[in-house]
Parts: C-alpha cells; structure tokens; sequence
C-alpha cells in the first residue's frame, strides 16, 4: 500500500506535471507507448518459425493448448495483429512513469471535469496489463456520459509495474517472478 499512496500522492500534489526524465528520479514523466519497429519484426520472424506439436489423435484440449487452435493464434498474431493501432489506441490515454523504491511504474492518469471528484488508484496484478481498466475509465471520471451523475466521478489512476511486462526489461525480471 506504501508504493500506492506514493502513487496518489503523487497526482494530487504534482497534477500531471512533470519534470525532466531521470531514471533515477521520483518526478512524474509523461510516457508515450512505443515498441521498436525491430522488436516487432523480431516477434513476426519468431512466430513464423515457432514449431508447433503434433496434435495426439482424439484428445482436443485435454493435454494442453489445442494445436490446430494454437496455428491459427499465432497465425493472427504474425500477420494480422496490428501493433501500431493498439499503441495509437492506448496513447489517447495520458501516461506517465515515474520510479518508486526502485520500481519503475507506468500510469495512466484522467482526471475528472467535476472539480469535487475523488482518487480513485485501479490495481492489477500479475499478469495482466495496463489496458485491462481501459474500458472503465470513461465511465469513472464522466459518469453523466453513461447515464450516472456527474457528482460520483472519479480522478482515476490506473498503475502497472513495468519490470513484469516490458519489453526492453525481460533480463531484470525477478527470478522469483
């Protein structure tokens, strides 16, 4: 809970402004999504070369991921994912980072229109992404655009540890993760 005050405090005494990146520094920085256009590329040529097992006749799912279905997610995955959309889709959202105990956190913050409305902090765990609040947070802080009342918004923050789930972090990973 130490790491989630800090969070909350740190919007309501700083809003969204933000100082100069430092890693390692506490200041909130806005954050823009971006994977490498090489990183990308390196994820198509490993699924376009992933060997995937023989299905044992007559078992489906019953050992595992069913591979005729496996084929056709990875198929998706290779050649009709569009990586760029969703990063466009999930930078309409203002970001942020900022360092923590250590702990680099990557946020999305929205405030509300209603000058009253109170913090609300979204927690996920592992595994799971930033995006899984996505849906939630225009009904949180505009309530009265899905038919609620403007007086029960919320300024919503919405964290995620990024040593879990970066791309360009694999190698820190805890090994008790």
């Amino acid at each position: 809970f130490r790491i989630a005050k800090r969070i909350v405090a740190a919007f309501l005494l700083l809003g969204s402004a933000a100082a100069a990146p430092n890693s390692n520094s506490t200041a909130v920085t806005p954050y823009a999504i971006h994977v490498p256009d090489s990183v990308l590329s390196d994820l198509k040529s490993r699924l376009a070369h992933a060997r995937m097992a023989d299905e044992l006749p007559g078992t489906g799912w019953d050992y595992g991921m069913n591979p005729a279905y496996m084929k056709d997610l990875v198929a998706y995955w290779r050649d009709r994912f569009d990586w760029r959309a969703q990063e466009r889709r999930l930078n309409r959202l203002p970001q942020f980072k900022t360092n923590i105990d250590g702990l680099e956190i990557h946020l999305i913050h929205v405030r509300s229109k209603n000058p009253g409305a109170r913090a609300l902090l979204l927690l996920n765990g592992w595994p799971s992404t930033i995006d899984e609040y996505s849906k939630v947070i225009g009904p949180l802080t505009d309530p009265a655009s899905s038919g609620g009342r403007a007086e029960d918004s919320f300024d919503v923050v919405d964290r995620k540890s990024t040593r879990l789930n970066s791309v360009t972090s694999r190698s820190r990973m805890p090994s008790s993760a």
